[in-house]
């Protein structure tokens, strides 16, 4: 089934005759309709259901509003003399038996109330058969039972982000799939059947405590029933508070609510920070009165070097001579006592030692400088220890200046407590309420099983009651003839339905864990996700982490298992629809909001409609959404004539996502 068209006359906020094209393109299923609040997104979500469904549309049954109620509300109030009306074109089937459906509901008040007629065409062409079994017909194409799995807003995924809402959905989901509900009402019936048979054949006094028993069976059923009622109102009120909680956390965020929680936290740090500045100043400062700032003339130094390693003071060299003089003179004396040379020869000795001499003095370099060479290569060591030194610590204060000017720009940007602290007020009596909502859920769920401990018993003792039966030879044996068929066929019936619950359980199970897998960015991170059929809660298998029950997953994670819930049971449906969402991003964190916009929504199903306002699919959410989508149109509503356009084209000038 894929809609074509919608036309909308004196609908809610359109005046007047208001046409939309929504047929998909080939690799683009997506229609993205843009709209401020109150522009009418919902209406267009609605008048599909009310033309297609008309009283059993399922948005009309959770609200509980009268149908003649809700068509008179219907008409545009600038024209509630006229005739309002609501048209949807749509194709269905394959090759050569896909048809052109054309519904068009019309209505207006009349003198007994509201007047209302149907009208479909099949192919062009009014058919009369049709239009009379539409009821019928339509459940063909898209049972109404099952339209909020495919039709549905945005706040649905949040409040299906709870495991009991989520479970309550597969329950509902599979029934309504696979009617069990029906097979349930068979049981039922028959199990009422049994009872009459027998209580026929009871006696006065058994039927007086079976009358007893069952009028408080039925007590029962009316306190069941209060509790259910009282149930929901806890579960919409929390659904509330968890939405104006999510809404004033991210205004507490945008006012900076959470630097001012950290303010003492960034104070310490910038303390800390300017003592270790402090500290690596003074270290820089020690080192400058070192041998540091020798490093300033350190080519000289490197000269100075070179010359202390060949180079004496003329007084030194002087003093030289005299010594080498000396050693040659007593060497000589030494050999002309030893008889190694003669008188004769010593003249010529003493002339060639002092030649030596002055060759060894001639190697030496003169200089007026009188430093030593060990000195200078002290110097110089002290010198490049003191730079490496100095460099570490430079770098060092740097990086502390860096992080006290990060400190200083949080601290600057940290509130003023009076901006906020309303807010944080607020904050805190929201959580607390949530604390008390929850204590009442728990006490409403114990009352609960109370109430279901006492039903069994009931059963039990109208079953005893039942059991104290008066045999009538005339009927016992038709009587025992009807009761075995009847068990017999309550044994085929829960049979079948544990059959049919198991195979449908593990084929949810794996379009669940499909799901998972394609908007989980980490492919492997579940393994396996299995539904109890007891009670149809869902524990998933994590890689790393063995398995989790539903209830211990993050917010943000429940929000995924909840869409792949929803997208699951629509897979298991068997049936090819469009998806309509109405508000896709205003319940999503920022972190999940491209995943569905990248995951989701192009993938949701051949044709998906998008109703989103102008903080949702813009940005860069909008730039990747971008490449799929067929139809673009805004909504814009006129204040002077109180009325709603369609146009073509998107938000001019959308503005970045939250």
């Amino acid at each position: 089934m894929i809609i074509d068209k919608l036309v909308l006359h004196n609908y809610g906020v359109y005046e007047g005759r208001h046409e939309i094209a929504l047929r998909p393109q080939r690799g683009k299923p997506v229609t993205l309709i843009g709209a401020l609040n109150g522009s009418g997104k919902t209406t267009l979500l609605e008048g599909i259901q009310i033309c297609l469904f008309g009283r059993s549309s399922k948005f009309l049954q959770a609200t509980k509003a009268a149908y003649s109620a809700y068509l008179t509300e219907a008409i545009n109030r600038r024209r509630r003399t006229e005739s309002a009306a609501v048209t949807v074109v749509f194709r269905s089937g394959t090759g050569a038996k896909k048809k052109t459906y054309e519904v068009t509901r019309t209505w207006g008040i009349a003198s007994k109330g509201v007047s209302e007629t149907l009208q479909v065409s099949v192919d062009d062409e009014f058919d009369p058969d049709v239009t009379e079994r539409w009821p019928e017909i339509s459940e063909r194409f898209l049972p109404s039972q099952l339209s909020d799995l495919f039709f549905f807003d945005g706040e649905r995924i949040e409040a299906l982000a709870e495991p009991a809402r989520c479970s309550q959905m597969i329950r509902e989901g599979l029934s309504n799939l696979l009617g069990l509900d029906l097979i349930t009402d068979l049981d039922r019936s028959l199990l009422v059947l049994d009872r009459r048979i027998r209580s026929e054949e009871l006696s006065s006094e058994s039927l007086k405590k079976l009358e007893a028993l069952e009028a408080q069976k039925e007590l029962l059923i009316q306190q069941r029933g209060g509790l259910e009622q009282e149930k929901g109102a806890v579960l919409e009120s929390l659904e509330t508070t968890h939405g104006q909680l999510a809404s004033l956390r991210r205004e507490l965020e945008t006012q900076g609510g959470e630097l001012l929680s950290r303010r003492d936290e960034f104070r310490a740090k910038r303390a800390s920070v300017e003592s270790e500045v402090n500290d690596l100043r003074s270290a820089l400062i020690e080192q400058a009165e070192s041998a540091l700032p020798l490093a300033m003339v350190s080519d000289r130094l490197e000269k100075l070097s070179e010359l202390t390693s060949s180079a004496v003071t003329p007084e030194r060299a002087k003093q030289m001579a005299v010594s080498l003089s000396s050693v040659v003179e007593r060497l000589l004396k030494e050999l002309l006592d030893q008889g190694h040379i003669n008188a004769a020869s010593r003249s010529k000795a003493s002339e060639l030692g002092q030649l030596v001499v002055d060759s060894e003095m001639a190697l030496k370099k003169t200089t007026n400088i009188d430093c030593d060479f060990q000195q200078v290569a002290m110097a110089q060591s002290g010198v490049a220890s003191a730079r490496a030194t100095s460099t570490k610590l430079l770098v060092q204060l740097q990086a502390h200046l860096a992080e006290a000017d990060r400190l200083d720009a949080l601290l600057a940007a940290v509130p003023a407590g009076e901006k906020v602290d309303h807010l944080i007020e607020s904050l805190h009596l929201l959580e607390n309420q949530e604390v008390a909502q929850h204590k009442s859920l728990a006490t409403l769920d114990e009352q609960a099983a109370r109430l279901q401990r006492d039903f069994e018993e009931l059963d039990a003792k109208i079953e005893h009651v039942l059991g104290e039966q008066r045999e009538f030879q005339a009927q016992q044996l038709l009587t025992q003839q009807m009761r075995t068929q009847l068990l017999r066929g309550r044994e085929h019936l829960e049979v079948f339905q544990e059959r049919m619950r198991g195979r449908h359980i593990s084929r949810l199970e794996g379009f669940i864990l499909e799901g998972l897998k394609t908007l989980y960015r980490k492919q492997g991170f579940v393994k396996s996700v299995r539904i109890n059929p007891a009670d149809y809660s869902i524990v998933l298998e994590l890689e790393g982490e063995g398995t989790v029950p539903a209830f211990k997953l993050s917010a943000a994670e429940r929000q995924l298992l909840a869409v792949s819930v929803l997208w699951g049971l629509a897979k298991a449906s068997g049936r090819v629809l469009p998806t309509i969402i109405d508000t896709p991003l205003g319940r999503l964190d920022s972190k999940h909001r491209a995943t569905f916009v990248e995951r989701y929504f192009p993938r949701a199903a051949k044709q998906v409609i998008l109703l989103s306002t102008d903080e949702e699919v813009v940005g860069r959410y909008y730039e990747m959404l971008k490449p799929f989508i067929a139809n673009e149109y805004v909504l814009s509503y006129d204040e002077a004539a109180q009325s709603s356009t369609i146009e073509n084209g998107y938000f001019p000038g959308y503005k970045e996502a939250a």
